[in-house]
């Protein structure tokens, strides 16, 4: 059996750079909740892999970072492939870790 308890106290969350905007860094969790990906999986079971993915991009760069590349004049379509792709691969591979692929 497998007992699962609440942590007391936050979690200090260590964080890397996923993308800078005119030298400003926007951050991501260096490791990714495993609640995370599932809920996840869940919205792409029920609302769509295409919602889902965009749930998880913002869920995960966060509503300032998100914000930013709205504004950024700049973003070509391969740049945004990239973070997106970054983005999945980094959640996905917690996914992947569970399922031992």
């Amino acid at each position: 059996m497998l007992e699962l308890v609440s942590p007391t106290t936050p979690a200090v969350v260590e964080t890397v750079t996923l993308f800078t905007i005119d030298g400003k860094p926007y951050d991501i969790p260096k490791t990714i909740d495993a609640a995370f990906a599932l809920r996840t999986l869940k919205a792409m079971r029920t609302k769509g892999e295409l919602v889902a993915m965009a749930e998880m991009f913002e869920g995960i760069i966060g509503e300032e970072a998100y914000e930013a590349l709205c504004a950024f004049k700049g973003l070509t379509g391969p740049q945004l492939k990239q973070l997106m792709d970054e983005v999945t691969t980094y959640v996905m591979g917690q996914v992947e870790d569970v399922a031992g692929n």
